[in-house]
């Protein structure tokens, strides 16, 4: 299974256990809790480093929590200005961009492809929602034949978008446009395309302006070989703890995954998704149109988890999360926004894969939610949405 393959697999399983009590949650402090669940990570999980941002409903910025070194043999400890690679978060910023796109006019979800790349002539009736919405039954270049082996015999290529979009196109589709759900890389590349032709800018100024005018310090978009500067910020990250990925450029993820970040920065990004700015085009929470993952027909009900510009939504007990998974050679990275709790957390781990690292994270930050009293009471005094129980 590949490192995107099991994006798909654990939208459906984090759900289960969220909500598990553990008495872990009751020992020390809500912040020696946050430490010690990454402390307990680094040892049990091997993993070099680790960092978690929380931003809790009482506080104006996010606090961050952080063990490790910024490589293996440098044992400079990490800071919480260390960026790490975040994968497929990326893909919300696309996704911004989109939202922002129409609110201008620029775009409408029911443009078609054809519109702006009539050279994917067999895609030209795909809409941009499908693309939005991982409903396109477009083939996820990733899945190709020999993809990995020949992304590893040229670590150096600069990837261009024409390039990983052909890839697809050469392929088989999954499945007719509109008749179900598969995530794809292939359809965030397609809008990246997109979004530079409506704009005739290079997608890298609309990702910088974006990142600017949201006020992220830590964050770049950097589809290509890291400078100096860059690479002496960045925590090194390792595939099995074994090859060192932090020089492989992520120009093969471009708008589908080449941002740089931090946990911190990542916390403020989702809490700018969800609430006012000043910025068009967010709260992008106001585009949402969330499709059911296992039928891309749209979230009713009987519906668990949902997909919609980059962000999946899940149900649970206790009222929906919202998240964004990030996988990518060397590094796994969440960001969640629990609603029912008024809170939003990020994390990062300078390992992949890591099995079980998702599912501990969130399990363990959502319990010291639960169990928190402080927490607790200030949300008792607050007016939260009908679906929180308890």
């Amino acid at each position: 299974m590949s490192l995107y393959q099991s994006i798909k697999k654990f939208a459906f399983a984090c759900g289960i256990l969220v909500f598990a009590t553990s008495a872990f949650a009751t020992e020390n402090s809500t912040r020696h809790q946050f430490q010690n669940i990454i402390d307990h990570a680094q040892t049990q999980l091997k993993i070099n480093s680790i960092s978690l941002a929380v931003l809790m409903p009482d506080k104006k910025h996010p606090e961050s929590f952080i063990i490790g070194t910024k490589s293996i043999s440098d044992k400079t400890p990490i800071n919480q200005g260390s960026i790490f690679k975040v994968g497929s978060i990326a893909k919300t910023y696309t996704a911004t961009l989109v939202a922002k796109s129409i609110d201008e006019g620029k775009l409408k979800l029911s443009d078609k492809l054809g519109q702006f790349l009539p050279q994917y002539s067999k895609w030209k009736d795909i809409t941009i929602g499908q693309l939005i919405d991982q409903t396109s039954g477009i083939l996820d270049y990733i899945l190709t034949p020999n993809w990995w082996r020949n992304l590893m015999l040229e670590r150096g290529k600069i990837w261009t978008a024409n390039e990983l979009a052909q890839l697809a196109y050469d392929g088989q589709d999954d499945f007719v446009s509109g008749q179900g759900w598969e995530y794809s890389n292939t359809n965030y590349i397609l809008l990246g395309m997109i979004l530079q032709k409506i704009y005739h800018t290079p997608v890298q100024k609309l990702m910088t302006q974006l990142i600017q005018e949201v006020g992220l310090k830590h964050t770049y978009y950097y589809p290509k070989p890291y400078s100096q500067a860059i690479y002496s910020q960045m925590v090194h990250g390792y595939f099995r703890n074994q090859y060192d990925a932090t020089k492989l450029n992520s120009s093969w993820l471009r708008t589908a995954g080449a941002i740089l970040s931090t946990p911190a920065d990542m916390v403020t990004w989702m809490n700018a998704l969800f609430t006012s700015h000043s910025v068009k085009g967010l709260p992008i929470s106001t585009h949402y149109n969330f499709v059911d993952t296992a039928s891309g027909q749209p979230f009713n009900t009987k519906s668990t988890v949902g997909y919609s510009f980059g962000v999946f939504k899940r149900i649970t007990p206790n009222g929906p999360i919202y998240f964004t998974p990030g996988l990518t050679s060397g590094y796994v990275s969440m960001m969640v926004y629990a609603p029912c709790y008024d809170t939003y957390f990020a994390y990062s781990g300078s390992k992949a894969p890591i099995p079980g690292f998702q599912d501990y994270m969130l399990s363990k930050v959502m319990s010291v939610l639960a169990h928190d009293t402080k927490l607790q009471t200030m949300l008792s005094k607050k007016v939260l949405p009908a679906y929180c129980r308890g």
